[in-house]
């Protein structure tokens, strides 16, 4: 009986197959060359296992791990454990006409102290330093634009014994020439996963063009956590005919979004503009499964751009207020740069 009945399954399985020659031959899958771009494995880069295979303008990979002697130093142990990092330098072959710029992601868990990224010469030149990134809250990924042109190797100086970094992706970026407007703002810089987070910084007036008022509302950072909506204050001289708010979060679950009350009525849903999910900031939290309400667990470390369009009819003359309200119990995001922008009859 077993054995007949295997027999069915395999004629109809076979018979399934045939039937579909059209699907089977457009989900042909094909591996996307990555010839100047790395992602690094963690546990084997600070393992210093040897590695495969590098881009063109990486020579080679080193880890140092800096220890320091309490007695020596004549400090206490708990300074000389502060004190303690690991550096990860990328040693670069000079292909200035191949890339002059280098793209990190860099995504540490959360913990005490902050991490930077520096280009050096060998004559101790400093070409570029980031400023210091990481959380003591959550996991976070900073994208990074490094100057490497003249650079002999990059660095990223972790706190720590290193366990902190869980992921790095590396890849070389070239200049090309773009049309821009001469009246507007520079374009952001595009980084490998369409990432459309704004590189400018924050405007701190309100601006007017044509029928068009944008006024920063808050520059932020601030924490948004579940039960503890952040309220934000705002006065217009008149009603608008529509708006639109626009803010950037960080370690949002994508289908649970922060959700927006105006002068105590609910918003529709907000919109992301998400990256690519080949984009290294993505990552999988630590539950074995889903929470209630929340079809995954999988979250953006980075920054990602949320836009609101509202009615004018939520918007009142004198002092309106904005609240963003976290949604899933436990977990708390990062909310930065909201802006709003208004729009009035002529």
């Amino acid at each position: 009986m077993r054995s007949t009945l295997s027999k069915f399954l395999v004629a109809v399985l076979a018979a399934a197959l045939l039937a579909m020659p059209a699907l089977a031959a457009q989900s042909q899958l094909r591996q996307q060359t990555t010839t100047f771009a790395i992602r690094f494995d963690p546990i084997q880069l600070l393992a210093e296992r040897p590695l495969s295979s590098l881009p063109m303008w990486i020579q080679s990979v080193s880890v140092q791990h800096h220890r320091f002697d309490a007695t020596a130093l004549n400090i206490s142990k708990a300074d000389a454990t502060r004190l303690r990092h690991t550096s990860i330098r990328l040693h670069l072959r000079k292909l200035n006409f191949l890339a002059q710029t280098v793209e990190l992601h860099v995504t540490l868990a959360p913990g005490i102290g902050q991490a930077t990224a520096a280009s050096w010469t060998e004559t101790g030149t400093q070409v570029y330093h980031s400023e210091p990134f990481g959380s003591q809250e959550e996991a976070a990924t900073q994208t990074l634009f490094a100057s490497i042109e003249g650079a002999d190797y990059l660095e990223i100086d972790i706190p720590g014994d290193g366990s902190r970094l869980k992921g790095l992706f590396a890849s070389a970026m070239r200049y090309n020439k773009v049309l821009q407007a001469v009246d507007f703002n520079t374009a952001p810089i595009a980084d490998a996963f369409g990432n459309s987070v704004s590189t400018l910084p924050p405007r701190a007036e309100d601006r007017y063009l044509w029928n068009r008022v944008e006024a920063p509302l808050d520059a932020g950072p601030f924490s948004l956590t579940a039960g503890q909506p952040q309220a934000i204050e705002f006065e217009l001289a008149s009603q608008p005919t529509c708006a639109v708010i626009t803010f950037e979060v960080r370690n949002v679950v994508p289908d649970m979004p922060p959700v927006l009350q105006l002068n105590e009525a609910d918003l529709p849903p907000v919109s992301l503009s998400l990256p690519d999910l080949a984009d290294p900031a993505w990552h999988s939290r630590d539950e074995p499964a889903p929470q209630a309400g929340v079809s995954s667990t999988l979250h953006y470390t980075g920054w990602i751009r949320v836009q609101q369009f509202l009615p004018g009819s939520v918007l009142q003359k004198g002092k309106n207020i904005l609240q963003l309200t976290q949604p899933i119990e436990g977990e708390s995001i990062e909310v930065r740069r909201v802006e709003l922008q208004l729009r009035s009859r002529r």
